[in-house]
């Protein structure tokens, strides 16, 4: 039976005797000034996917895993190449490139394997065909950062203002102030919420932070100033008045389920939670005649209605558990 390595070292001889690409010289690796630069360590690679032609990427990937590339380093490559060269906005269609990376990881871990290495075939040839789609779209390249960065310490406030006031330019440099001086929780527990306030394309803003969070920690954080920069452009697409499948950000539920939260936990004298949201909320256990009444409730009542219902419910500890010693109002 042929093993991988035969099967790679033989597909590598055909295809690169057709290919003749050439390995790049020191002097080509440099970085466009109008390009991001990425970490040294992954820039050569990035370059030679961005670079060669589709009909000769597979002769390219062959090479790289005969010379011994790793495959971390193969994966963090293509994810790069799609953050740097395919616009997030909008968050989908040709940036599907970028989303499915962890996907093809996970679909790699579950083969058999002498078929491993498949999907990063596939990945590869995804990228260059959203390459070729974003050029004819206008060539989005992520470019270095502009402007004087905030201070770590008030690079956290300045963030959450730029957001909330829907400005790229502030949120840009506030996000590269914050990769550089905080950690990767930190980060991604600022990210959520901005991935779940906007639906108007259909929860990819949600997918595109999931994905950057699960593909960081494969490939590394190292990686994370020009991957947050891409997200928080994905994440601020559309604005606060563009409508888009015939909705506003004013028109989602967002801002009123913000103002639920608020009134249903608020803190206490000693600035701490209530007990009851401390340590009861999140406890295993089930009603099913609550959540059959609120499905039903569901199925009837426009979004606005229903998050106002479960709200409610919140703010007066309805599914809230009983647990010895305590109970729910």
């Amino acid at each position: 039976m042929t093993t991988r390595r035969e099967f790679l070292a033989a597909g590598a001889g055909g295809l690169l005797g057709a290919t003749g690409l050439p390995a790049l010289a020191d002097d080509q690796v440099q970085v466009t000034p109008g390009l991001v630069k990425l970490h040294a360590g992954i820039e050569p690679l990035v370059q030679l996917v961005e670079r060669t032609p589709r009909n000769k990427c597979v002769g390219m990937l062959a090479e790289q895993i005969k010379k011994g590339v790793p495959y971390r380093q193969l994966l963090a490559s293509l994810f790069l190449a799609g953050i740097r060269n395919v616009s997030p906005q909008p968050p989908g269609f040709k940036f599907h490139c970028v989303f499915v990376i962890n996907a093809a990881h996970q679909l790699s871990l579950d083969l058999p394997a002498d078929q491993r290495l498949l999907p990063l075939f596939w990945s590869l040839d995804n990228f260059k065909a959203s390459q070729a789609k974003d050029i004819e779209e206008g060539d989005f390249k992520l470019g270095p950062v502009r402007g004087k960065l905030p201070s770590p310490r008030k690079a956290g406030r300045e963030f959450s203002q730029a957001m909330t006031e829907w400005d790229e330019e502030r949120a840009d440099r506030a996000i590269v102030a914050l990769v550089r001086s905080r950690g990767a929780s930190h980060l991604i527990e600022r990210m959520w919420k901005y991935g779940c306030r906007d639906y108007r394309n259909i929860g990819h803003k949600a997918i595109f932070v999931a994905n950057t969070w699960r593909t960081l920690q494969t490939i590394g954080w190292h990686h994370a100033e020009p991957t947050m920069r891409s997200l928080v452009l994905g994440l601020l697409d559309f604005g606060a008045e563009q409508r888009v499948n015939k909705y506003a950000f004013a028109d989602q539920t967002y801002s009123q389920n913000l103002d639920f939260a608020r009134k249903a936990m608020q803190k206490g004298p000693d600035g701490r939670a209530p007990a009851k949201w401390r340590y009861e909320w999140i406890r295993p256990g089930s009603r099913p005649e609550q959540v059959q009444e609120l499905l039903a409730d569901m199925r009837k009542l426009d979004p606005q209605a229903c998050c106002r219902l479960v709200g409610e419910r919140w703010a007066r500890g309805t599914f809230v558990h009983r647990r010895s010693g305590m109970r729910s109002t």
